[in-house]
């Protein structure tokens, strides 16, 4: 199956597969703490599946009501990209808690949109 991290940074995908898998781990878990700084994530982090899990139904919930209300011209733009921002940086940490690098990754830049940054700590993160 293909990832969906090599549709948006094929460097970073080969970055990350140069890696050992606990290195990749490790990788996951920065840079899924990196997204929910990025996006000024306020709140308890979630170090279980279930409690993100029920973090991510509610940003989700959020996202879709501030979406709603946008439509009608009572939300701005700006509070529906941070309400979704906020929840891809949750499901990036999901991900990490799960196990799965490369989709903690993904979520994490579009979380984010900064491929960059998240390259550079790839880089940065040794075995």
């Amino acid at each position: 199956m293909k990832s969906r991290l090599s549709t948006i940074s094929p460097e970073l995908l080969g970055e990350i597969s140069k890696k050992s898998s606990i290195t990749q781990l490790k990788i996951s878990r920065a840079l899924a703490n990196w997204a929910l700084e990025q996006v000024s994530y306020i709140g308890t982090v979630p170090d279980t599946v279930k409690i993100a899990e029920e973090i991510l139904a509610n940003l989700d919930a959020e996202y879709l009501k501030l979406q709603s209300l946008s439509e009608v011209g009572k939300a701005t733009e700006q509070e529906v990209v941070l309400a979704f921002s906020k929840a891809r940086a949750i499901h990036s940490l999901l991900f990490s808690l799960n196990e799965e690098p490369l989709e903690t990754v993904y979520e994490a830049i579009i979380a984010t949109e900064n491929i960059s940054g998240a390259l550079m700590i790839v880089k940065n993160i040794k075995a």
